[in-house]
């Protein structure tokens, strides 16, 4: 039971990251549209949501979906700093990197395991 929730947990972790990059994305290509404020997915509330969900639902994202505070907002009303999506998106992908060698070492673990406890 706790090798099917290890994959649900990552699972459900590598579907969050995705969306967070649409919702980065996003600003990235409004980063010049008057008015556009800066948002950002929090990860770790949607991911507690997801988790708490059954089977693979990651329920309604877009009320994790937050602006972002601290950006400076330029004379046209927009607050997204380029730099900072770019910076937040590289994080995201380093993330998503390491949840992948996470459950990919998990799993050959589990191949391992199970190859060498074989009784023939």
């Amino acid at each position: 039971m706790l090798v099917l929730e290890n994959i649900t947990y990552l699972g459900k972790a590598l579907a969050l990251r995705n969306a967070q990059l649409d919702v980065l994305s996003s600003d990235l290509a409004n980063a010049s549209t008057p008015g556009y404020k800066a948002t950002n997915l929090d990860f770790a509330r949607a991911l507690r949501s997801a988790l708490a969900a059954p089977g693979d639902q990651l329920g309604d994202l877009s009320r994790y979906v937050r602006y972002e505070r601290g950006n400076p907002v330029g004379l046209d009303g927009n607050s997204v700093s380029p730099q900072r999506v770019m910076m937040q998106i590289t994080q995201t992908a380093l993330d998503s990197e390491a949840d992948e060698t996470f459950g990919a070492n998990a799993i050959q673990g589990m191949i391992d395991a199970i190859n060498t406890s074989t009784v023939y």
